[in-house]
């Protein structure tokens, strides 16, 4: 009789105690009421191109732990300055593709009107291009880097900066003089070898 009352016993204590455990468990168990996590703060940023490329990138929101991540924006003036790289080193970087120029030519005659996309690769590597036209309507550019960047530096968001050495820039693009020159289209075979900085300053 009194072992039969011990198992009665027992078994009531066992059923109190995991309903306890269900009432009082962990309160941070995930639930699918809870909000959705918080996406990666961002701020706004203008950014200034500097060296062989030369333009300004204003109010562009991007993440201050690194404003170099993904950058997407058009409607902006460009001028190529000049293509002052070591065509050696440039050359070295990619053997297999064709000599690179030290010389815009054709390109640095007028303003360019431009979309820029800028995305950083795996390894650090940056990925630049830019598309657009002249001003004045007469030549189109596609302009592509990839390379990692010489300097490489972010001060606590406020600014960044990347600086590339001897860059190759390749482009498939329409030459503003050939196209004076010829009354039409020409293709450009040439890439440049550039050197140029990009600076992010957050607002």
């Amino acid at each position: 009789m009194c072992s039969y009352r011990k198992q009665i016993l027992l078994v009531a204590t066992l059923g109190f105690l995991a309903a306890c455990e269900e009432s009082f468990g962990p309160t941070d168990t995930p639930t699918s009421l809870e909000p959705a996590a918080k996406q990666a703060p961002a701020a706004v940023y203008d950014y200034a191109f500097t060296g062989d490329i030369e333009g300004t990138l204003l109010n562009v929101s991007a993440s201050p732990a690194d404003p170099f991540k993904q950058l997407n924006s058009g409607g902006l003036d460009f001028e190529f300055v000049a293509a002052s790289g070591d065509t050696t080193a440039c050359n070295e970087k990619q053997p297999d593709l064709t000599p690179s120029v030290a010389d815009w030519g054709g390109y640095a005659l007028a303003p360019w009107d431009v979309q820029v996309d800028l995305s950083r690769r795996k390894r650090s590597a940056i990925h630049l291009q830019i598309t657009g036209t002249q001003n004045d309507g007469a030549g189109s550019i596609n302009l592509a880097v990839n390379d990692v960047p010489f300097a490489d530096e972010n001060n606590n968001g406020v600014t960044a900066v990347i600086e590339f050495q001897d860059a190759r820039a390749l482009v498939s693009a329409l030459s503003y003089s050939d196209t004076l020159d010829s009354g039409g289209p020409d293709y450009d075979p040439d890439d440049r070898c550039v050197n140029f900085t990009i600076t992010a300053t957050k607002r």
